[in-house]
């Protein structure tokens, strides 16, 4: 297989992702969807609870016990498919990696250079990347900026095959939400 030359900087939609570009953009807004996954999901539960009258820990009962009422209030129902379409792009991503750390000859080294670049809940530089990454691969000495540039388009191009391949189940929301990151 050809290697692709994956452009770090690209923000191009491309239907085909023959770069690899729309990866690297899912990967850059992660952290994002991911707070804005854990704040609406907070905020749907309140809002839930407060109008049905739930007390803190009976969220699952109130969702049972007044499925047809939240299921047509038109707000409440949006907030949720919305809810669903992010965890779905969240899902994949979290799903596709770990599928790669367990089963990749490469996996240790994925999931690092993947989680301390991108998936990690708060942001590191460079430097505080490649120590971190040096350390959880168990090298000597911390690993140059071209070994991680190196490692890092590796990483990138194997969840690129997973995510753009045709056994992803959320390719269609994935593909949506590219296309809205890059309007």
């Amino acid at each position: 297989m050809k290697n692709k030359n994956v452009n770090l900087k690209a923000k191009n939609y491309d239907p085909y992702n023959k770069e690899c570009n729309n990866t690297v953009l899912l990967l850059k807004n992660f952290r994002t969807l991911a707070g804005r996954v854990a704040s609406n999901t907070v905020n749907l539960k309140r809002f839930i609870e407060n109008e049905y009258g739930a007390k803190t820990g009976e969220f699952i009962d109130t969702l049972k016990k007044h499925n047809i009422d939240i299921n047509s209030n038109e707000v409440v129902r949006q907030n949720l498919d919305k809810l669903v379409y992010e965890n779905n792009i969240l899902t994949c991503i979290e799903g596709f990696i770990d599928s790669l750390k367990e089963n990749h000859p490469d996996g240790k080294q994925i999931y690092c250079i993947l989680y301390y670049t991108y998936l990690r809940k708060y942001k590191l530089n460079n430097e505080a990347i490649r120590n971190k990454i040096s350390y959880e691969l168990d090298k000597v000495e911390v690993i140059s900026k071209q070994t991680y540039v190196n490692y890092l388009k590796k990483a990138i191009e194997e969840l690129d095959i997973l995510i753009w391949g045709d056994s992803n189940p959320y390719i269609d929301e994935v593909l949506q939400y590219v296309k809205e990151l890059n309007l």
